[in-house]
């Protein structure tokens, strides 16, 4: 949480959240979810859009954010969420170095590499 407030605030000039306390999962919770047999993904440390990093800047955010989930006890199969859906060949091609599921966005791809992301609501009034 304190490194996600601080890209935030480097990056974008964003200094408060909507949502102060149930903002971010803690790692143990985290673990617990490992355990349990769910996939963790990765989004990006900094939630900038892959295609405007350069390729370093890149292979970093995707080889921190591998190296924390598995930290944490993820499984090997390791999804990419594209932040904001973005993607080109550049990073597609880096992503496949770390991640197995390439997903963009809730539309139809334009790469067979890419799958289409869809989002999965919960009924709260059942």
């Amino acid at each position: 949480a304190t490194r996600y407030r601080y890209y935030r605030k480097h990056w974008f000039s964003i200094v408060i959240d909507a949502d102060n306390d149930d903002l971010f999962m803690s790692e143990e919770q985290l673990r617990h979810y490992c355990v349990h047999g769910i996939e963790l993904g990765i989004h990006g440390r900094t939630h900038r859009a892959f295609i405007h990093l350069s390729s370093s800047e890149l292979r970093s955010e995707l080889e921190d954010s591998f190296n924390w989930l598995k930290s944490l006890g993820s499984m090997p199969a390791i999804s990419i969420c594209f932040p904001h859906g973005k993607y080109n060949e550049q990073v597609i091609k880096l992503s496949q170095s770390v991640g197995q599921i390439l997903l963009g966005v809730d539309c139809n791809t334009l790469d067979s590499a890419v799958f289409r992301r869809v989002h999965v609501t919960e009924d709260y009034n059942v």
